[in-house]
């Protein structure tokens, strides 16, 4: 109940958009946390992936900005990134 409310209280500072590219970027924690407890590895590619899906969460998160500089998009980052790791 907690990961939905946060995903839910995201959405109000950031735009559906940037959001749902957040949310695709669960893959990171899941890779991290499978690292981390599960000892297990990858290949460079998925890393590359998972680095380009960050890239492209940044650059979503750039142009909203721009878009609506008055806005409060940091603390969306911030209730999104909880979101994904509370999900992993």
């Amino acid at each position: 109940a907690l990961y939905t409310s946060l995903g839910k209280l995201a959405y109000k500072y950031v735009n559906y958009a940037t959001g749902t590219v957040l949310k695709s970027a669960k893959l990171v924690p899941v890779m991290a946390v499978s690292v981390l407890w599960l000892r297990r590895s990858y290949s460079a590619y998925d890393y590359l992936a998972a680095g380009l899906m960050v890239a492209s969460a940044a650059t979503f998160g750039l142009g909203e900005r721009e878009l609506e500089p008055g806005g409060n998009q940091v603390w969306g980052f911030i209730l999104s990134f909880l979101c994904l790791g509370l999900g992993a």
